[in-house]
């Protein structure tokens, strides 16, 4: 039987006692672990940085791809404010929002992604909404003039159905017929978007996405963080669609999943904020929903993406005090989208805004914020699970 050699036997005497053999020892495992560590990230960073590629070009006028990726950096600021945590795409770190702009509402205005135009957006919003101040005048919605004909007969029959399946598609027919037609953010869309709205919601709290969803079947080396990238979504969409509770996969495993890629698109005037997602090469509209926006006309108009996404965030107020999540004066509501404006040349521009929830019900699809876009809490819900990081987000008037 062969021995095993021997490192203690060397021509030179005793190696491990010698100090050449313990420098030779530190630097062999040094230039492992420089090696796995190597490994490791030109697994992970190459597979990132394409989806990022891939997301910054997207031509939000011709609806041609996913949008540029955002980063993991953002704040929830409303007027100027910060996030004051980490975070990742994850959305599960990073909880911590400074500012004042989130009092007075968060969302952006949308239009058709046909429609959209890149534009290089306002300045950040002026000022702090604090409990103190004097109320603020609702404006009303300003909705397209003219529909489509039997616009009416058609929502009649829409309200009319039980299925929430048969609703969102019939719903969904009409709207890309308006659109087709120019009728985009009318009074009909926003009948329409009304009752698609409502479906997506019962859809949502049912789980029952069959219409929706596709099969990934999990082969080797499959984990959650690589199926939502390759269907544009998110790891805490496809855990909740499926309910569950872990990240543990098994070779074999059926995973349903409701793919992207996804844009959205907001009307400052008819305060409705439309959720596209691109099926068979053509940009489809998912649900509407209503929002709320700012004051003043403080929510700019623009090109933006999804930088930072949070679940039950903190707020620092403008005063330096910290609003816990759950806080009656923590106006942030359930979740926080943070957006970062693109100009036209590409370039990023920080000015705090975001997309939040609210747990003042009455102030979506008012005028009341300082520049961020406001929703109902179990609508931002659902935009949490469903949009990644780099979704493109285009406010207009």
């Amino acid at each position: 039987m062969p021995v095993p050699y021997d490192f203690k036997r060397t021509s030179g005497g005793n190696f491990r006692s010698s100090a050449g053999g313990k420098r030779l020892r530190f630097f062999a495992v040094l230039c492992v672990v420089a090696a796995v560590t190597v490994g490791v990230v030109m697994l992970i960073v190459p597979e990132k940085a394409k989806v990022a590629e891939k997301s910054g070009k997207e031509d939000l006028s011709s609806g041609k791809a996913p949008a540029t990726p955002g980063d993991d950096s953002g704040s929830s600021r409303e007027n100027r404010g910060e996030l004051s945590g980490g975070g990742n795409d994850s959305g599960e770190s990073g909880e911590n929002v400074s500012g004042g702009n989130s009092a007075g509402g968060d969302n952006p205005s949308t239009t058709g992604p046909q429609q959209a135009n890149p534009g290089s957006g306002g300045g950040s919003s002026k000022g702090v909404v604090r409990p103190d101040d004097p109320p603020l005048n609702e404006d009303t919605p300003e909705f397209r003039s003219g529909q489509t004909p039997g616009a009416n007969e058609l929502i009649a029959r829409i309200k009319g159905m039980e299925s929430a399946d048969e609703i969102a598609a019939l719903s969904r027919e009409f709207l890309m017929k308006e659109y087709s037609a120019g009728g985009e953010f009318s009074e009909a869309w926003n009948s329409v978007g009304a009752e698609l709205a409502a479906a997506i919601r019962n859809k949502w709290q049912t789980r029952n996405w069959k219409k929706e969803t596709v099969i990934h079947k999990v082969i080797a080396r499959d984990h959650l963080i690589r199926i939502s990238r390759r269907n544009n979504t998110t790891v805490e969409g496809i855990k909740f669609i499926n309910k569950r509770k872990n990240n543990f996969l098994r070779i074999g495993e059926k995973l349903r999943v409701i793919p992207g890629p996804w844009q959205v698109t907001v009307s400052r005037k008819a305060r409705l904020l439309n959720v596209w997602r691109k099926e068979k090469n053509a940009w489809n509209i998912f649900t509407v929903f209503p929002v709320g926006v700012g004051r003043k006309n403080s929510t700019p108009v623009g090109t933006f993406v999804i930088t930072h996404r949070l679940r039950h965030p903190k707020w620092h107020g403008p005063d330096g005090r910290i609003f816990a999540y759950g806080d009656k004066e923590n106006p942030l509501g359930d979740y926080f989208l943070k957006l970062r404006q693109i100009d036209p040349h590409g370039s990023k521009k920080d000015k705090g805004y975001g997309i939040h929830g609210s747990g003042d019900d009455s102030s979506v699809g008012r005028s009341l914020s300082n520049g961020c876009l406001r929703m109902h809490n179990r609508d931002v819900e659902i935009l949490y699970y469903l949009l990644p990081g780099g979704c493109p987000v285009k406010i207009v008037d």
